[in-house]
């Protein structure tokens, strides 16, 4: 799904970004290693899967780290499979995602992902390249 919701994110005009990186405090101290990543806007996106719904101590993890990442003055948007499914999840998400990333969307890509379950074309770009 983190793969799935880039590819929606880039469809939809949002820049591309990173995975999988780690954040750090203002000393250089490792905080988390976070799913998407926009350096430029310091926002973090993580995907919520099933398995963080199913234990105390992932819960907990996840809220701890969430609160880390946000006192050294990141975004956290955190989203789930109902965010990238159910169309006016996925369009507030889209747009929640722009206002913090400060850009717009991209009119056609948007128009073409709102009416749509599944991402509409081809890959963005082969894997691997």
């Amino acid at each position: 799904m983190e793969t799935r919701s880039r590819v929606l994110f880039v469809r939809a005009g949002l820049p591309e970004p990173a995975l999988n990186v780690e954040i750090h405090d203002p000393d250089g101290g490792w905080l988390a290693t976070s799913d998407l990543v926009w350096r430029e806007g310091r926002v973090v996106g993580e995907y919520q899967g099933a398995h963080h719904f199913g234990d105390y101590g992932r819960g907990d993890d996840d809220i701890a780290r969430r609160r880390l990442i946000e006192g050294s003055g990141w975004l956290f948007v955190d989203f789930t499979k109902g965010d990238y499914y159910a169309r006016p999840r996925r369009l507030a998400l889209l747009r929640r995602l722009a206002g913090h990333l400060d850009c717009a969307l991209d009119p056609a890509g948007l128009a073409a992902i709102e009416d749509s379950l599944e991402l509409p074309g081809p890959p963005v770009r082969p894997c691997g390249a």
